[in-house]
């Protein structure tokens, strides 16, 4: 008797490429600003690292995407350059790798959980909502404004 075989759900194949491009930038980022050795040089090399792999799942994912693709590529745009000025703004290499490396990872991953996650029909969130590309850009501005602290 022949086993029958699940149909593969749209977009598993992508996520997976999203998880592990996640995955990968952020065990580089974290081998380049370890805790032990973290040096300004480490950190300014880890934080474009983490823009690649933020704008690689961005391009993964904007197709897919049931939000405005003007809103999420804007959106792309403000936390990218929100961990850019990371470096320039911490105290120290030390406070860098503390506070910042542990809270960009969430840039990426709101980008594989937002291109996943079903728009809902009705409301501000909906994708066609006239709201919801201001929602997306200030929460993208939130987001850069709390990486900051």
């Amino acid at each position: 008797m022949d086993q029958a075989r699940r149909p593969e759900k749209p977009g598993r194949k992508r996520a997976s490429i999203g998880v592990g491009i996640l995955l990968v930038t952020q065990l580089a980022t974290a081998a380049l600003t370890r805790r032990t050795a973290v040096s300004e040089s480490g950190v300014f090399a880890a934080t474009p690292l983490a823009v690649l792999g933020l704008l690689a799942i961005a391009a993964l994912n904007v197709r897919h995407t049931p939000y405005p693709k003007r809103a999420y590529l804007s959106m792309v745009a403000i936390m990218g350059a929100a961990v850019l000025i990371t470096p320039v703004l911490a105290a120290s290499p030390e406070s860098w790798a503390e506070r910042t490396r542990d809270t960009i990872w969430l840039f990426p991953w709101i980008l594989v959980f937002w291109s996943f996650m079903p728009a809902p029909r009705r409301g501000i969130c909906a994708a066609d909502s006239r709201y919801i590309g201001w929602l997306m850009i200030g929460t993208a501005l939130l987001l850069g404004a709390v990486v900051q602290l």
